[in-house]
């Protein structure tokens, strides 16, 4: 053995053997034994509290978590031969050999459990054909008073016992009341397969497809993990103690068949994989090889809310419906709602887990509040720590604000990080990417913060400040108007654009007068599309898509 003085603790492993040198402390013994022990699939049990158990396997790479029920070790059975194929580097036929007996004795358990199911259900239709047996006694008048008045012999007790003894020798003894004992070889057999039963239908194994194990895994699956830079570390855990983890990378383990999911993940690459088909020995096998091959897509997560309490402002008025809301949005939902071009789309990143954004979310909130009039500007948000995004729509910190313009997706812009998130400097930033006709409402629509009296000066001040910037805009506007005559040749392009100039500057014009002579109105923005629609036939949809196409 090579002993040359003792104490001495040896781990003698598959191809080596290892020897400790360290302080014989059980602390440092167990630490050397979980380090160095070579174990091809892992049945984690997570204490319940914070701690580091997962910890090595997610930073060493890739890692395969089977969640499935701890009442039938069917599942894990499966994931032990399949990791045994995968890790044989050396193709080892020793290896082999034990896959295949664990493949043959998971193949014996599935036929026990066929055959335990159709025993239950043979002693459940005994049970529920067994018939009490029922005599009925015609006796119309059988009363207490019938009972009390009938004549009855002083030696009628006897009768019976004398007519016993007269026919003794024709009476043979049986087990009239074996059925009723319950200390019987009938009853306790009977028990015995009751509790059996009972025990297997409230396990509730999951129902596995009979596999063979004279046919062996694909020859190109074993030693997989060595011909690639892809190695995935095989762990297990129950999904009843650990659902909270499934649900935190997306999966309903409620929704599954018998509780079973398979999920891998990098937490390096924050790639997410989940095996959509049935868990089963075929399929798991095809998700590791697809795998490794590149082949498998991104899995994005997606949920939305159920309490919205920060989503909603509710304005100063005793009127119940005047609340704003602001949609959450998930993955699902994202395509339809934040790239629709027609839109304006104002994108709130937060989570759950950022205190900082629960404490900025009033900033977010009033400045959609006071331009939810503003027309095609949609102010939404999304939770980033429960919803995943393509690449180029994911951010890199929370809170974060994107601001998508309409008819404009590829250019989106976000909020900078080195300005302070105060309402002013937000207001600025949306207002920055909006085209010249919103801005100036959205302009209008913030001089509504100074409604009360106190603070009228305030409110004539910020719009002559928008009378001041749509006379600014004419001016641009016709300056434009000038080169486009003087520098481009007649054609149908040129006629377009002029035509666009003319509506803006129509539409600046009617904006400026309107202002000119409605400091009192309450809503100036909304009484000013009213107006505009009267006089000039309006048509929001379609003029604000000729002021986008401008060249």
């Amino acid at each position: 053995m090579g002993v040359d003085s003792t104490p001495v603790f040896r781990m003698y492993l598959w191809n080596e053997t290892k020897e400790y040198n360290g302080l014989h402390v059980g602390e440092n013994l167990v630490r050397w034994v979980v380090r160095n022990i070579h174990q091809v699939t892992v049945w984690l049990t997570p204490p319940g509290i914070k701690s580091l158990t997962l910890a090595p396997y997610i930073s060493d790479g890739p890692v395969l978590i089977m969640f499935t029920p701890t009442l039938s070790f069917q599942n894990y059975d499966m994931l032990r031969e399949i990791a045994l194929e995968y890790y044989n580097c050396q193709k080892h036929q020793s290896v082999s050999l034990l896959a295949r007996y664990i493949a043959y004795h998971l193949e014996e358990k599935i036929l026990q459990l066929k055959h335990l199911d159709i025993v239950c259900e043979k002693q459940k239709s005994k049970e529920e054909n067994f018939n009490i047996p029922v005599q009925i006694i015609n006796q119309p008048w059988n009363n207490s008073s019938f009972v009390k008045n009938r004549k009855q012999s002083k030696l009628g007790w006897a009768d019976s016992i004398c007519q016993l003894g007269a026919n003794k020798q024709t009476i043979s003894t049986t087990s009239l009341f074996a059925d009723k004992d319950h200390l019987s070889a009938n009853s306790l057999t009977k028990f015995y397969w009751q509790e059996i039963c009972r025990r297997h239908l409230l396990s509730k194994p999951p129902k596995l497809n009979h596999i063979s194990y004279q046919t062996p895994l694909d020859s190109t699956f074993t030693g997989l993990a060595c011909q690639t830079n892809k190695t995935v570390t095989l762990l297990a855990m129950d999904s009843d103690e650990n659902a909270h983890f499934a649900d935190g990378l997306g999966v309903d383990l409620s929704r599954r068949k018998d509780h079973t999911a398979v999920v891998l993940f990098n937490a390096n690459l924050e790639l997410l994989h989940v095996l959509k088909r049935e868990v089963s020995r075929q399929s798991l096998v095809q998700f590791l090889q697809d795998y490794t091959a590149g082949k498998l897509e991104r899995f994005l997560r997606t949920e939305a809310r159920k309490s919205r309490p920060i989503n909603r402002y509710a304005l100063p008025s005793t009127n119940t419906t005047n609340i704003i809301q602001l949609p959450e949005i998930t993955t699902g939902t994202f395509q339809t709602i934040v790239l629709n071009n027609s839109q304006n789309v104002v994108v709130f990143y937060h989570s759950p887990y950022c205190a900082f954004c629960h404490g900025i979310s009033y900033v977010y909130l009033t400045i959609a509040r006071l331009m939810h009039n503003v027309p095609d500007l949609l102010f939404t948000r999304l939770d980033g720590e429960s919803n995943d995004l393509p690449w180029e729509y994911t951010v890199h910190h929370y809170p974060s604000i994107l601001f998508f313009p309409a008819r404009r997706k590829a250019e989106s812009r976000a909020f900078p990080t080195n300005l302070q998130l105060t309402v002013n400097n937000l207001a600025q930033f949306v207002l920055a990417n909006l085209n010249v006709e919103l801005r100036l409402l959205g302009m209008l629509d913030l001089c509504r913060r100074w409604n009360d009296k106190q603070s009228l000066d305030k409110r004539r001040d910020c719009i002559d400040e928008v009378r001041r910037s749509c006379l600014n805009s004419i001016s641009d506007t016709l300056t434009n108007y000038r080169v486009v005559i003087t520098r481009y040749p007649f054609s149908k392009n040129r006629h377009q654009t002029l035509q666009r100039l003319l509506h803006r500057l129509h539409y600046l014009k009617t904006l400026h007068l309107f202002l000119g002579t409605a400091h009192n109105e309450t809503h100036l923005t909304v009484e000013f599309l009213k107006y505009f629609k009267t006089e000039s036939d309006f048509n929001w949809t379609k003029t604000i898509n000729r002021f986008h196409d401008e060249l």
